[in-house]
């Protein structure tokens, strides 16, 4: 494992704590592994985004628009959101654009 490999693996091990706080609009639904909604009345809503995505041929588009309208509909009964971040991809994506960038200095 290479330094940029260890130093990105622990930036996204803390990526949990980014993301306290931030609503699920901002996330760009293809870093989007699993989000689990928790209901006020104690209920969950276990949604695994990329097998969705995978196994029914959907672009992350669609998934987010149809995801956007379930959840306006039901806003009011939400009481938090647990996000799983595709960290594989998202760190393939902060890998390359590190590159891109540091490779222009």
């Amino acid at each position: 494992m290479t330094n940029s490999t260890i130093w990105l693996s622990q930036i996204i091990h803390h990526w949990e704590d980014l993301f306290e706080g931030v609503e699920y609009q901002d996330i760009p639904i293809q870093y989007v592994q699993r989000m689990v909604v928790h209901l006020r009345n104690g209920e969950t809503i276990d949604l695994h985004i990329k097998d969705v995505v995978e196994q029914h041929g959907l672009n992350y588009k669609k998934m987010e628009e149809a995801l956007d309208d379930k959840l306006a509909k039901i806003e009011d009964k939400i009481k938090y959101v647990d996000w799983h971040i595709d960290t594989s991809k998202a760190a393939d994506t902060i890998s390359k654009a590190t590159n891109q960038i540091l490779g222009d200095l």
